[in-house]
C-alpha cells in the first residue's frame, strides 16, 4: 500500500506514465551505464527532443549531435531511430524529419494518424527498422513527453528515459505539458526512489573541438 496520497495516486493512475529514469537532456545519459546487458538500440523522439518543435527549425544543437555520434563510437549504443508525430501530409515537415536522420545516418518513421505515439505500432515499425537484433530487451526510448514517449515506450516494455523539451511546443503539445507538469510534480512528492536521475558530469569541450570531431565522423562514416 503506498504510503502516501500522492503515492495512491500514481500507482492507480499513472504508471504507465512512469519512466525509469528522468535526465536533464540526452547529454545527460551515459549509454554504458544503461542496465542493458550487451548492444543498446534506441528509438529517439525528434521535435523537443533533439530539435525544437518549431516548424521551421532544423537545427540541433552541436552538444547533442556530438554526443551522440561519439556514443556510437565509444559506447554500447550501436544505431539509433528517429521516430516522430510529424504529420504526414506535410510534405515539409517529412523532408525536416529525415533530413535529421541523414544528419546521425540513421533511419527516420514518420506516424500517421493511426501509428501516433504513445500507440504501439509505430514503435513496432522503428523496432524492424532498427534491425532483427534488436528487441524490447536491449532496446531504450528516449523522448520529451510523458503521454507519448513514454507511455507508448512502456506499453511495450522498452526501457524509456524522459529528457526535458528543447522547447518549441506546437500548439496542440501546451495543453498536455500542463497535465505532464501535474503528474511529475506527483512523483517528486511521492518521492518514488526507483524514478533515478542520470545525470553524468561531462568533461568540457569546446565548440572547436566539437567541430573537428564530427568532421573525423564523417570521414568515418565515409569509408
Amino acid at each position: 500500500m503506498p504510503s502516501s496520497l500522492y503515492g495512491w495516486l500514481l500507482e492507480k493512475y499513472c504508471m504507465h506514465l512512469r519512466p525509469a529514469y528522468m535526465v536533464g537532456s540526452i547529454l545527460d545519459i551515459d549509454f554504458d551505464n544503461l542496465p542493458i546487458p550487451g548492444p543498446i538500440y534506441a528509438i529517439i523522439d525528434a521535435d523537443g527532443t533533439l530539435l525544437r518543435g518549431d516548424r521551421e527549425s532544423e537545427d540541433v544543437p552541436l552538444v547533442i549531435e556530438y554526443h551522440l555520434k561519439r556514443s556510437g563510437l565509444e559506447t554500447r549504443l550501436v544505431r539509433f531511430v528517429v521516430l516522430s508525430n510529424t504529420i504526414v501530409r506535410d510534405p515539409r515537415r517529412i523532408t525536416r524529419i529525415q533530413s535529421l536522420g541523414a544528419r546521425f545516418g540513421a533511419k527516420t518513421y514518420c506516424c500517421n494518424n493511426r501509428e501516433r505515439k504513445p500507440r504501439p505500432i509505430g514503435y513496432k515499425k522503428a523496432l524492424e527498422l532498427l534491425g532483427p537484433e534488436a528487441t524490447a530487451e536491449n532496446t531504450i526510448v528516449i523522448g520529451d513527453q510523458l503521454f507519448t514517449d513514454i507511455w507508448g515506450g512502456r506499453s511495450l516494455c522498452f526501457l524509456t528515459i524522459y529528457v526535458k523539451s528543447l522547447g518549441g511546443d506546437h500548439l496542440w503539445t501546451v495543453p498536455k505539458r500542463w497535465f505532464e507538469s501535474l503528474v511529475l510534480w506527483l512523483f517528486d512528492r511521492a518521492r518514488f526512489k526507483k524514478i533515478r536521475n542520470a545525470a553524468i558530469p561531462k568533461n568540457p569541450i569546446n565548440e572547436e573541438g566539437m567541430r573537428s570531431f564530427l568532421e573525423l565522423w564523417q570521414t568515418l562514416v565515409k569509408k
